[in-house]
């Protein structure tokens, strides 16, 4: 029940009752409130009080539960389908290193044909073929140069990084990059970013989860290609929610007021 109806002056010989029925039922005004199974009409020494603090705090409870749990978060991560051989995007990199030919060594984009962006390299398309093959190719290319290449070869993926973060930007990071250290190579969030609600879009779904748990399973987990990391400002709980809840009860307590007093 929203509202209590108290007694305050009791009249002569009679003693002070707390009703507890409900003053609004199926939208219309009660006219009566019954006390020890007798009806007794409405008297004006009979006022409302509105269990604000009690509002407000379900109104907070409402709120925090439309956060997922950081179980669910990850349990709708590991249902996703698993990533398969890594491959490189348009927008990814790769960074090459060859033995004693600083000309060949370096860190390229991946173009929009899906090509290495390289003078020499750009015959070689790697988009959408897994690792081992883009090595074979990039070994196969290099024979023209030396009869036994030595090379290494480190993909890049590219990762964008937004919100209330020291360096936003779009990176280029290793696989082996997990979403916390991504935050950390941007510069961390700033004075007013928040950790308790980071958003990671993967593949068009959107997850936010507390990365300060010790549970965070989310921050340990290794970042994809194309993956999209949100930090939101710090959000205050007065002004966002308790405030519009206060105002809301305000309003309908105005609003039964005036009818009370025209029903008099």
């Amino acid at each position: 029940m929203p509202y209590r109806i108290i007694s305050t002056l009791p009249q002569r010989g009679q003693k002070s009752v707390c009703v507890t029925a409900p003053l609004i039922h199926n939208n219309q005004l009660c006219a009566t409130a019954r006390v020890s199974g007798r009806s007794t009409p409405p008297r004006s020494d009979i006022y409302l009080t509105s269990s604000r603090s009690v509002l407000c705090f379900l109104a907070l409870l409402c709120w925090a539960a439309t956060l997922l749990a950081p179980s669910q978060i990850v349990a709708q991560l590991a249902g996703m389908p698993a990533q398969p051989a890594l491959t490189l995007h348009t927008g990814d990199a790769v960074r090459i290193s060859v033995w004693q030919r600083p000309e060949l060594s370096g860190e390229f984009p991946i173009g929009d044909d899906g090509s290495i962006v390289h003078p020499l390299y750009r015959a070689l398309q790697v988009s959408g073929i897994p690792l081992s093959d883009v090595e074979e190719r990039v070994r196969s290319f290099l024979l023209q140069f030396d009869a036994t290449p030595t090379f290494v070869i480190e993909p890049l993926l590219q990762i964008t990084l937004a919100g209330q973060i020291a360096r936003p930007n779009v990176y280029t990071l290793p696989p082996r990059t997990t979403i916390a250290q991504a935050i950390a190579v941007a510069g961390g969030p700033t004075d007013r970013g928040r950790l308790t609600a980071v958003q990671l879009v993967r593949e068009g779904r959107a997850f936010s989860v507390d990365l300060t748990r010790p549970d965070a399973t989310l921050a340990r987990m290794p970042i994809r290609s194309g993956d999209q990391i949100m930090i939101f400002p710090t959000r205050s709980v007065w002004r966002e929610v308790v405030m519009p809840s206060m105002s809301v009860i305000g309003a309908v307590a105005g609003v039964i007021s005036v009818i009370m007093r025209a029903r008099r």
